[in-house]
């Protein structure tokens, strides 16, 4: 858990930090932020409604000035007032990163909650960090009261979820987000911009089936321990696939929630791509061979897989490409549209997966070789990276503008991308070792921002969810969620 910082003044990277707090925070209750933070004198042992509490505690005990400890909701609204750093709907008011989103109806003296916006999408949608907030079926978010405040936590929101009142606009160092202009540390706006776009889908150490990242969720699902999920962005939202606790195949999300009636095979996880205005899923049956169902139809391909390996299905142009693992131990893709098998004569590490995704002219694969390096094949070329990998875990690949991006749990275990862009030069190779110690055994996942950016997502050695983003422009920034991932699973990202 980070601390705040206690900082005198305002610095430079305050808003990273403050942003990284409240990111890490998630899932909280007052009582465990308490024990973590360990405040003093007035903010010891609050009692009551906390959304105000929790954002002035944020903010002044990072070096941002208030004139008081505001822990209620309009008094904290009149001082940004009273500093002319306060609009409400519609006289100019609009969300920043860094903001304070008040919601409410009526006048300022009825105002009802607050939050931090730590994000804001494309389409200016804030994505938001509040306490004292929690979810019921009525609602997506509702406020703690007299019998309630103990209970509710610290979660995220995709877009307001009540009536905004307005917004307020601290400063933080150089960084004015009333203006949204100034230093901002890593070009936190940007980063938080691109993770606005991301979902995660996880299972949690309980074992149940969550997602993460434009809202949060628990979808109320038991999944099958040490089995991962797989999500993918669809026509009309997301959708995910995972292994029940019953070995059952189910699917869940934006495009409907559906139990496939089949049986996924023992220390194997699905993989889920959007098809079409829907999607299709590759798994491992429990016959031990390669099945396909969804928008194409139901296929079973007839091929067996290497025990305990699991594929990876990707859309390509007339239908969708999966790699697997033979029993052999070899490298091969099926191609749905004339139902032929590419074997790439490469031997695969045991005891890990393929990672497979689309290009403008075909697929990209990558895989574990034999010796424990990193190698990809495709329609981009072939490409032997000198890259080791820690043992158990598995590469992912995602593709970007000019080339594709692959990322590793590397032998040191720790977070380690290469991004590999195409030109009539030649490729370029630009390589990140994040510094996030990943738990022994999880492999990442990955998904595309815009141009060459991308968004990993790993289990920490925490057992908690990190992402790490890196935008086109080269600015990089890591998240610690409060979220935990069960034993022996990894997350799945999608944008």
């Amino acid at each position: 858990m980070l601390q705040p910082q206690r900082a005198e003044a305002a610095s430079a990277d305050t808003l990273d930090h403050v942003v990284s707090l409240a990111e890490s925070t998630q899932g909280e209750t007052l009582g465990e932020l308490e024990k973590q933070w360990n405040p003093t004198g007035s903010w010891a042992n609050f009692s009551a409604d906390w959304c105000a509490w929790y954002v002035t505690y944020l903010l002044r005990n990072n070096g941002v000035a208030f004139t008081a400890k505001d822990f209620f909701v309009s008094d904290l609204w009149n001082t940004y007032v009273k500093a002319g750093r306060a609009h409400s709907l519609p006289y100019g008011a609009k969300p920043t990163v860094g903001a304070l989103v008040f919601y409410g109806t009526g006048n300022a003296q009825s105002l009802t909650h607050v939050g931090l916006v730590v994000g804001v999408s494309k389409s200016g949608l804030p994505r938001t960090v509040e306490g004292n907030t929690g979810f019921s079926a009525s609602h997506v978010g509702y406020y703690g009261d007299s019998t309630s405040y103990a209970n509710s936590k610290v979660n995220t929101f995709m877009g307001p979820h009540d009536t905004v009142y307005g917004y307020a606009y601290p400063r933080y160092g150089a960084y004015d987000s009333l203006s949204s202009t100034g230093s901002t540390g890593t070009a936190i706006a940007q980063v938080t911009t691109t993770m606005s776009s991301h979902e995660v889908a996880l299972t949690s150490s309980a074992s149940d089936f969550w997602t993460v990242g434009s809202s949060r969720k628990d979808w109320r699902a038991r999944v099958r321990p040490g089995s991962s999920p797989s999500i993918a962005a669809v026509s009309s939202g997301h959708e995910t696939a995972f292994a029940t606790n019953t070995d059952d195949l189910w699917s869940l999300g934006d495009a409907g929630s559906y139990d496939w009636e089949m049986t996924v095979a023992p220390n194997t996880s699905p993989s889920l791509t959007a098809y079409g205005s829907g999607y299709q899923i590759a798994f491992v049956g429990k016959d031990g061979t390669l099945i396909s169902v969804g928008a194409a139809g139901t296929r079973k391909w007839g091929v067996a897989v290497r025990a305990g390996t699991s594929p990876a299905i990707a859309a390509v142009s007339g239908g969708y490409a999966i790699a697997y693992v033979t029993k052999g131990g070899d490298l091969r893709v099926v191609l749905s549209r004339d139902g032929s098998i590419k074997d790439w004569n490469r031997a695969v590490r045991s005891g890990t997966n393929p990672a497979i995704t689309a290009t403008p002219t075909g697929y990209e694969v990558t895989y574990v070789t034999s010796s424990g390096t990193v190698s990809t094949v495709g329609a981009l070329g072939t490409q032997n990276w000198p890259v080791g990998v820690a043992a158990g875990s598995s590469t992912a690949v995602t593709a970007v503008t000019g080339g594709y991006v692959v990322a590793v749990r590397a032998s040191g275990g720790t977070l380690m991308t290469s991004t590999v862009v195409f030109s009539t030069s030649g490729a370029t190779r630009t390589t990140v070792k994040w510094g996030v110690a990943m738990m022994a055994g999880s492999s990442p996942s990955l998904a595309a921002g815009d141009g060459t950016g991308f968004t990993a997502a790993v289990r920490a050695t925490s057992g908690n969810l990190v992402t790490a983003t890196a935008t086109a422009a080269g600015a990089t920034r890591t998240v610690t969620w409060a979220a935990k991932l069960g034993a022996g699973t990894s997350p799945s990202i999608t944008g």
